[in-house]
């Protein structure tokens, strides 16, 4: 069995302790591996950036490849000291990112003036500057205050008072917004990881995501199942079963897929 790990907190810092699951079930769903260790934040120190809900890490993917988003790998990150406060705010770091689609280049993650759209590939947008904002768990929200203040100044319908950068909860979508930390699903807290500990966590991924993929599959199925009012007990036991296989975990797809068939009357268009 995989040998995995979780975040434990200790004051301020997130030290590991060990596990033993393949894929750990939080409310009846599996869960991307957590990271081993998380760091204390440090300015001007490259670092990879964890989001704690989505289980990923800050990346520039999506539109062009080049959208603030979350994925399974990541961008290292730079939060850098700006000495000439008349043009970053007091207690502001510029937000930068090393661009993989651009051969590497630390650039500059930035909001539109709206906020409605967060990029990682620039140097010198306005709304560059971005506060970290330690949690009482441990981990850090990150915020865009300049960006709030201006919005409310010009009473913009596009507030972003009380959010932060931050995962909307759907796998669908992988873009990061400005998030209400009250919404269903938010993930908006962050954590930062050594390159020993991503490439730990990558490797740990690695190992496991055929099965979590399968099981993702299958249980898209179980709900559809579950609506139709079809019992679907014992797959919901593979499901929930760690040690399931990547087979048996296809196999209670398929099982699923005919338990729904027979319920719709033979109809072979079986939504999930």
């Amino acid at each position: 069995m995989m040998n995995l790990k979780k975040l434990f907190v200790v004051g301020a810092v997130l030290v590991m302790a060990s596990t033993t699951a393949n894929a750990e079930l939080v409310n009846g769903v599996r869960q991307r591996p957590n990271v081993a260790k998380a760091e204390a934040f440090q300015a001007d120190v490259g670092f990879y950036l964890f989001n704690t809900k989505a289980r990923m890490f800050f990346v520039g993917a999506n539109d062009w490849n080049t959208r603030a988003s979350v994925a399974t790998t990541g961008y290292k990150v730079k939060f850098l000291t700006v000495e000439d406060k008349t043009i970053a705010p007091a207690g502001t770091y510029e937000f930068t990112d090393s661009v993989l689609t651009k051969n590497n280049q630390w650039l500059s993650v930035f909001s539109t003036n709206d906020g409605g759209a967060i990029w990682v590939d620039n140097a010198n947008e306005t709304y560059r500057y971005w506060e970290v904002v330690t949690q009482p768990n441990g981990t850090y929200r990150i915020s865009n205050n300049k960006l709030d203040t201006d919005l409310t100044d010009a009473q913009s319908e596009h507030s972003i008072a009380g959010k932060y950068l931050g995962w909307a909860g759907s796998d669908a979508d992988t873009r990061l917004y400005f998030v209400d930390p009250a919404a269903e699903g938010a993930g908006v807290e962050w954590v930062f990881v050594t390159e020993e500990t991503y490439t730990a966590w990558t490797e740990a991924w690695a190992a496991m995501k055929d099965q979590f993929n399968a099981a993702a599959e299958l249980l898209t199925y179980i709900n559809s199942a579950k609506e139709k009012n079809v019992d679907v007990a014992a797959e919901i036991d593979i499901y929930e079963n760690e040690d399931a296989t990547v087979e048996q975990l296809n196999a209670a797809i398929v099982a699923v897929q005919k338990k729904i068939n027979e319920a719709l009357g033979g109809n072979a268009s079986i939504s999930r």
